[in-house]
Formats: C-alpha cells, sequence, structure tokens
C-alpha cells in the first residue's frame, strides 16, 4: 500500500494500482460472478495471459476460451495537469462530461480493436473491460440504452463492459453491459 501511495497520480485512482498484474486480476475478480452468468458457463482457470494482448484468460466449462482486455476510461488531460500543472486541474477536471466518455470509449474501442484483431483465432470469444473512476461519469447515465450512442458493433470485442469505481448510493462498484 505503500508503494501504491507513493504513485504521483492521484486523479480517478480508485482501480490504479502500483503493479499492472494486481491490477488486472483484481478488476478480473470484480467482474467475475457477472462474467460466468453473461457466458453462462462456469470459469474452471482464469489468470494473466502469457503473452499480452489480452490481459486475462478465462477457461468455460464448456470447453471456450475468452481473452479480457482491460483498459481504463479516464481524463488524461486531468492526469497531466494534477501532476504537472496543479492550477489547471479543476478546469480540466470538469471537462470530461459524458459527451467526452462517449467519444473517448470510441476511440478506446477502435484502438484495442487493431491491438487484438490478430488474436481472434487464439480465442472463442474477445471481451473488453473498461473500467473508470471519472468524477463527473455515473453508470446510470450508460443504463438507457445508450450502445448506439457510444459505439457501432465491435469488429472483435464479443461482449463489452465498463465497470465504475463505487457509487455510495449503489453501494456497489456498478458494472454495465454496452453489449
Amino acid at each position: 500500500l505503500r508503494k501504491n501511495d507513493r504513485l504521483r497520480r492521484k486523479h480517478a485512482s480508485f482501480w490504479n494500482f502500483y503493479k499492472k498484474s494486481s491490477k488486472e486480476l483484481g478488476l478480473f475478480s470484480e467482474i467475475f460472478h457477472r462474467f460466468e452468468i453473461d457466458y453462462g458457463s462456469k470459469v474452471i482457470e482464469w489468470g494473466l495471459c502469457k503473452n499480452d494482448p489480452p490481459d486475462i484468460f478465462a477457461d468455460l466449462a464448456d470447453g471456450r476460451k475468452i481473452g479480457v482486455e482491460i483498459t481504463e476510461l479516464v481524463n488524461e488531460a486531468a492526469i497531466d495537469a494534477q501532476i504537472h500543472k496543479p492550477d489547471d486541474y479543476y478546469h480540466h477536471l470538469f471537462q470530461f462530461d459524458f459527451k467526452n466518455a462517449c467519444e473517448e470509449v470510441r476511440k478506446l474501442v477502435r484502438h484495442k480493436e487493431a491491438k487484438l484483431s490478430h488474436k481472434m483465432p487464439d480465442y472463442a470469444e474477445l471481451a473488453l473491460l473498461i473500467h473508470t473512476d471519472e468524477f463527473l461519469l455515473k453508470s446510470d447515465q450508460f443504463m438507457v440504452d445508450v450502445t448506439p450512442r457510444v459505439l457501432d458493433n465491435s469488429r472483435v470485442f464479443g461482449s463489452i463492459y465498463i465497470l465504475f469505481s463505487y457509487e455510495p448510493d449503489k453501494q456497489q462498484c456498478p458494472l454495465i453491459k454496452l453489449f
């Protein structure tokens, strides 16, 4: 925890951890139960992929192997300001709203599609898990059929999830499946 406390980044840091592999394992464990429900099969083995990407593999009881790529929806300008230009931090913080988030999700998906398209033959399916702790974003914004506004069908991913940081009014970290 001391290593984590020494990280310079403090913005949107709910899911942030100094060791990337531990962060990825922790994020997948957050969605584990929902993942089994959505895929209709028990996970019999899972862990870090030896050849990243994707980040996580999940072997299902029905014989399928699912690859899970994990990425973050974050306001990079706010992080940069928080670390290098603190006087500009609040200006950037309030610029990242739902509209900007939707555009960033589109970019993330296309970027990850390009990065993982060659891995499709190795898996029955690929999934994308996007996590976020952005100040102005709440899970309710993504719950009302926003998929058409956020992105087209993916050419690579069979499912795309967004995992939010803890929301006190829901007493959980909401997980939204875009498709």
